[in-house]
């Protein structure tokens, strides 16, 4: 069974530390930033979307725990927006780690 908890300070840290590398990356690859400036304009982004980290008002950063052994599989982020009269959720960004014994499982046949 899986547990879905806000997310700490430690694990909103440890969540950054890994995805302002990659969002930087991704942004050099799709040509919108120059590689010397893309990690800067990164965390810049971050700050400005995330200012008070997991407790941002409106977004919603969750880790995903096994409930028996409390080992961390996976993070969600969400947000609401307001278009117009409607309040509409998005997936920000979701990852799921997977443990070299889960990658190395042959499947049963």
């Amino acid at each position: 069974m899986l547990k879905f908890e806000t997310m700490t300070d430690a694990d909103f840290q440890m969540y950054q530390r890994r995805a302002i590398p990659q969002y930087a990356y991704d942004r050099v690859r799709a040509g919108n930033w120059k590689r010397d400036e893309s990690i800067s304009r990164a965390q810049s982004e971050f700050l400005q979307t995330l200012p008070i980290g997991s407790l941002t008002e409106g977004h919603s950063l969750i880790v995903i725990t096994e409930a028996d052994n409390g080992n961390k599989v996976g993070m969600l982020w969400w947000a609401m927006n307001q278009r117009g009269n409607q309040k509409i959720a998005f997936l920000a960004y979701f990852s799921f780690f997977l443990n070299s014994a889960i990658r190395d499982m042959k499947p049963k046949r």
